[in-house]
């Protein structure tokens, strides 16, 4: 998902699932602190998703018209290091499509790549450099992300019979590409359902808006293992996996208004950050606002209502911190915000 300071037109095992929970009716501020200016060129959007490591590095992907968008930008916390990683000392992966990446505990930023029919997970050094690529042992197309540097859940589809669409795949993978185990939720709205006119083998689902709660959802590990899988359905749903891939729980995310929309969510400290976003007819963002939500209980415990001085990309929480991306100068900013 790109972002430009717009939102697309629809944006941006038994399971048990948990109660849902209404946004508090006490909504705070966040409010600007420091900002950080990036010393680089810049010369396009950025496309999500956004990540952030301990040390407060941030990981980013820029979009450049006729490229293959596969560069992932690795800024210090204040802006002052810039690292620029490649996939093109590796020959079997130079023509392949970044689709997602995470970062793990060990410091190593792992790359979800598609290279012909075949997935891969491309690690690389804290320094930038190539360290190895694994080939994932099952076909299929790869789409989201979440690592602890030993283990890789991966979300994608499976190829679909003519006409219809494509089917769901959740994999737990170890370090040398072969599957632990097939992960299914209940009622899973990452999985695209067939709406509107079909075409036959001709229709693009993958384009369509059925498949947004898995394209724009995400994924993410925390620091205890445990795995978080997000669909930008309406409401935002998220599963919640234990370090063994089991599943824990559901929970989720009741919309403060109706229309609104997840944008980014990020996990830190046992309590899930959720940005929401309420859009016009032409995709332009009218109202956000962020929703906390503790994840042993699957309540929001705060609301804070996000201006538009911050930057229209969420990258990075830590408890009472929350990371944006933004332009200063036209340069690429980091704009740090806290509770008013």
């Amino acid at each position: 998902m790109i972002f430009s300071g717009r939102l697309p037109f629809l944006l941006l095992a038994v399971s048990v699932v948990g109660p849902t929970y209404a946004a508090p009716q006490t909504v705070a501020r966040l409010a600007p602190t420091d900002t950080s200016v990036v010393q680089s060129e810049w010369r396009g959007p950025v496309i999500s998703p956004i990540r952030c490591d301990a040390d407060g590095n941030l990981y980013i992907r820029e979009y450049v018209s006729g490229s293959p968008n596969n560069v992932i930008t690795i800024i210090g916390p204040k802006g002052d290091k810039v690292t620029k990683t490649s996939l093109d000392s590796n020959p079997d992966l130079k023509k392949g499509k970044l689709n997602d990446f995470g970062v793990g505990p060990d410091g190593y930023l792992y790359e979800l790549v598609q290279a012909d029919h075949s997935a891969y997970v491309v690690s690389f050094k804290p320094d930038g450099s190539l360290s190895s690529a694994t080939k994932l042992e099952k076909e299929f197309w790869p789409t989201k992300l979440a690592t602890t540097g030993a283990l890789f859940l991966v979300s994608g589809t499976e190829s679909p019979a003519p006409g219809e669409p494509p089917k769901l795949f959740n994999g737990l993978f170890d370090a040398s590409g072969k599957l632990v185990r097939e992960v299914r939720f209940s009622n899973d709205p990452g999985q695209i359902k067939a709406e509107g006119p079909k075409a036959g083998s001709n229709k693009n689902y993958l384009e369509d808006k059925a498949s947004f709660p898995l394209q724009l959802g995400t994924a993410e590990a925390d620091l205890n293992g445990n795995f978080y899988v997000i669909r930008a359905s309406e409401p935002p749903v998220a599963f919640v996996l234990n370090a063994s891939g089991e599943f824990v729980r559901k929970l989720e995310i009741k919309n403060p208004e109706p229309g609104m929309r997840l944008v980014a969510a990020h996990v830190n400290g046992g309590r899930l950050a959720a940005l929401l976003a309420q859009t016009d007819a032409e995709g332009q963002i009218l109202k956000r606002v962020m929703i906390i939500v503790d994840i042993s209980t699957g309540k929001a415990v705060q609301q804070y209502s996000v201006s538009s001085d911050l930057g229209s990309t969420f990258a990075c929480y830590s408890g009472n911190d929350f990371g944006f991306v933004t332009t200063k100068d036209n340069k690429l900013a980091i704009q740090h915000a806290r509770p008013e």
